[in-house]
């Protein structure tokens, strides 16, 4: 079984700073600052900032390799080092890259952590959110069985991701499709109803995003109105667990206690990864979820938002 994604391509970027750098740069505490490239460059020679390749996306393609089944990015990347390292990255982790270089810098994505464990980012998604709709092969898509984006690429892609679910439609390719964040669906919601009616198969989302969509004042209400006889909903609830509901069947199920929390970024996607993964290996909605949990439990334990090592066969240890 395999699974394609399509998505922005960011390297991540963390470093920790005082108060004072936030203010000094003009950014924006605790928000989404986008800033230029001179500016970033400026930044990355001044911080000692660790990186890691990012992508919600990317990140589902990560797991679904890392859980031993076979996955496949499509994106954009800009002609430098960091495109090279993106894509050097996604090959270390058994993904297989289709990445069009362009002219120009790769995006990144900086995390600026203050004393106070706020986080602060500056972004400039220079060529990896400019995937034109003529620039991949619809054989990338043709031979899979699952196709994966998100909210997040509709910001500059939307025409791109259109076409990709019309291959992925024509061939009989189970589409997912995650929500992404409150402020994705403020932008795109017309958009994001359009796709959801016409190609998708699976949706993912947070409580907050599932509620912000549905204008439900719940997450089990939210549930019900995303749900549909055509599209199963999975909503994510973080150390609450995670529900679905489908044709096929719903289900409920906790979160996996952890050891010790290190980080939280990446855990939703991890999620997705592993429902993902159970779907592919037959199993039922509510052994999917848990799947999916158990996975992002061991995320959770990481600073990373990818899992280090492999699992193979998780559907046997749950």
């Amino acid at each position: 079984m395999r699974l394609t994604a399509l998505e922005n391509t960011p390297v991540d970027y963390t470093a920790e700073v005082k108060d004072d750098f936030i203010a000094v740069h003009n950014l924006q505490k605790g928000r989404f600052n986008s800033i230029g490239a001179e500016q970033m460059r400026f930044f990355e020679e001044v911080l000692n900032a660790s990186r890691s390749p990012g992508g919600s996306a990317a990140n589902v393609c990560h797991g679904f390799a890392n859980l031993g089944l076979e996955s496949a990015f499509i994106g954009s990347i800009g002609n430098d080092e960091a495109g090279a390292y993106y894509a050097e990255e996604l090959q270390k982790a058994g993904v297989i890259p289709y990445l069009e270089t362009k002219r120009g810098p790769t995006g990144k994505c900086l995390t600026l952590i203050t004393p106070d464990r706020e986080r602060t980012f500056a972004m400039n998604m220079g060529k990896s959110s400019s995937l034109c709709p003529w620039q991949f092969d619809s054989e990338d898509i043709e031979m899979s069985d699952f196709f994966h984006t998100t909210a997040y690429a509709l910001d500059s892609m939307y025409w791109t991701v259109k076409r990709a679910m019309k291959i992925a439609k024509k061939n009989k390719v189970k589409v997912s499709f995650d929500l992404a964040s409150v402020t994705s669906i403020q932008r795109h919601r017309r958009k994001i109803r359009r796709l959801l009616e016409n190609y998708v198969g699976i949706v993912f989302a947070n409580e907050e995003e599932a509620m912000a969509y549905t204008g439900a004042d719940n997450p089990y209400l939210a549930l019900d109105r995303l749900a549909s006889d055509r599209m199963a909903a999975v909503v994510k609830m973080g150390s609450k667990g995670a529900m679905a509901r489908g044709s096929e069947g719903s289900g409920i199920c906790a979160a996996y206690s952890v050891s010790e929390v290190k980080n939280t970024n990446g855990a939703g996607d991890a999620s997705a990864a592993g429902f993902l993964y159970g779907i592919a290996k037959g199993c039922s909605i509510r052994k999917s979820l848990q799947i999916g949990a158990f996975y992002a439990s061991k995320i959770v334990e990481v600073e990373s938002a990818r899992l280090p090592y492999k699992i193979s066969n998780i559907e046997e240890l749950i």
